[in-house]
């Protein structure tokens, strides 16, 4: 580093000589030292070196000196400054809701658009979160508007964080700590961090896309509420959090998520809902139908109630799977009340209460599969066309343990039908009917199978014969 005067006193010989090489060490060095050059002129430079990997690069407008870069000599990186709008990275002390930080150099105060990239400890978040920078004051952080759940933020987690307003917002969502840092299906490039003495790698803000799925580390749950709002991020279960209806947080799910082969689960509060869910394609990173889970009330199912007028209640739509758990669901106008359409779609129920439905209680059409999984009974409380009914290739199990009918529904086609090889099987070795209904028992028609494990032909509920035609069988 050097420094100099740039008026070169009148001398002789060596005096001058060591003088001018002075001044040509100053020019060569940026005026690199200290404390800035005491003769400053519009358009000077001049390094501080602040530590052994901080550099500061000021110029002088006339005025004042102004920071206009950071190097990093050990790293050989640079880092941009836009006054005080500063991206900074390292780690952050405080507590896992209370984290505070110290960036180099510090800021003087907060203002709109400055980003921080802060590095969590080793506890995750347990609810709402605040943030310190450089001691300038606390400040909610927030992720979509809303204070964090509990767990949103891992621990030992990325969080791009940038100012406005008053509110440190979440750029992007929590990235696990690593040199390099995988968000849902793209690779982020990381950057050196910047705090004097920290050897962690950040990437920088402007990699977030606004389109990257969010990859899970842990399990996730969504919230579903009758005095929701689909503008929240359904992460809480408040109506300031919860989402207002289920197709909402299905949408949320397929489009933003990587599961990773974590579950997902999406809670549906006590409530009437009038509009139902369709689903699309298999989710990013999903195991199976276990690993999506909708579920209501598991004390009392009927408290859950999804009453769709003109449309289904929950479809699966080519190679979508999902599990219903603990909710009523019933139909008017027309559509069915749980339905697999187009090859690959699975669904799985658990403790449902049929109510009235237009259509079918149960559809599946179109080589995919539903089951009433084993030994978990369930409640039929209204008719329908069909309680189960199986088209081209459909297939249906029923190993639901005791099915509950109540008030003597009425199916005004058949109890159970299949038809273009449609597959109904029911264990009539494990499922039991308790309660009576009117209509035809069942029919199987153009080479379909009603399979009951060879259980008599009144077995099925119903007031009325079966028929078979076509190449049917009930066996």
């Amino acid at each position: 580093m050097a420094q100099s005067s740039y008026t070169l006193s009148d001398a002789l010989g060596a005096i001058f000589r060591a003088a001018l090489n002075t001044l040509m060490g100053a020019v060569k060095s940026r005026n690199s030292g200290n404390s800035a050059p005491s003769d400053p002129v519009q358009g000077m430079v001049y390094v501080k070196t602040v530590s052994a990997t901080v550099q500061e690069v000021y110029e002088h407008d006339g005025g004042a000196w102004v920071l206009r870069y950071v190097i990093n000599p050990t790293t050989h990186q640079f880092r941009s400054i836009d006054g005080s709008r500063r991206a900074w990275g390292g780690d952050a002390g405080g507590t896992a809701d209370a984290l505070t930080w110290s960036t180099s150099p510090a800021i003087a105060a907060y203002e709109d658009g400055q980003t921080f990239a802060v590095y969590t400890g080793a506890a995750p978040n347990t609810g709402a979160m605040t943030g310190n920078a450089d001691g300038q004051g606390v400040k909610s952080i927030k992720i979509n508007g809303v204070d964090p759940a509990a767990g949103d933020v891992p621990a030992n987690s990325l969080l791009v964080l940038r100012y406005r307003s008053n509110i440190l917002h979440v750029v992007g969502g929590a990235l696990p700590r690593a040199t390099t840092a995988r968000y849902g299906n793209m690779l982020l490039d990381n950057e050196a961090g910047f705090l004097a003495g920290t050897a962690g790698k950040v990437p920088p803000s402007d990699v977030v896309k606004k389109h990257a799925r969010e990859r899970l580390y842990a399990d996730r749950t969504y919230y579903v509420r009758t005095d929701g709002s689909d503008a929240n991020n359904g992460l809480a279960n408040t109506s300031g959090g919860a989402f207002l209806t289920i197709q909402k947080a299905a949408n949320v799910i397929r489009d933003t998520l990587d599961f990773n082969g974590f579950t997902v689960t999406v809670q549906i509060g006590d409530g009437t809902y009038t509009a139902g869910m369709l689903l699309r394609g298999k989710c990013v990173g999903q195991r199976d139908w276990t690993s999506l889970v909708f579920q209501g009330n598991a004390a009392t199912p009927a408290n859950v109630v999804i009453s769709v007028t003109g449309g289904d209640c929950f479809k699966a739509w080519g190679g979508a799977q999902f599990t219903i758990k603990d909710v009523k669901v019933q139909t008017t106008t027309s559509g069915d009340c749980v339905e697999a359409f187009l090859p690959g779609s699975v669904i799985v129920l658990f403790r449902l209460n049929f109510g009235a439905c237009a259509g079918a209680h149960i559809r599946a059409f179109g080589n995919c599969y539903i089951s009433c999984e084993a030994g978990e009974p369930y409640t039929i409380s209204g008719g329908a066309q069909y309680h189960l009914r199986a088209v081209q290739l459909g297939q249906i199990e029923c190993d639901a343990g005791t099915v509950t009918i109540s008030g003597t529904p009425a199916f005004s086609v058949a109890f159970a039908g299949a038809s273009l090889q449609g597959l109904i099987f029911v264990l009539s070795s494990s499922v039991s009917f308790s309660g009576s209904a009117t209509g035809k028992r069942y029919d199987a028609a153009q080479n379909s199978v009603i399979d009951t494990q060879g259980a008599a032909a009144t077995y099925l509920p119903g007031n009325a014969s079966g028929t078979t035609a076509t190449g049917g069988q009930y066996t």
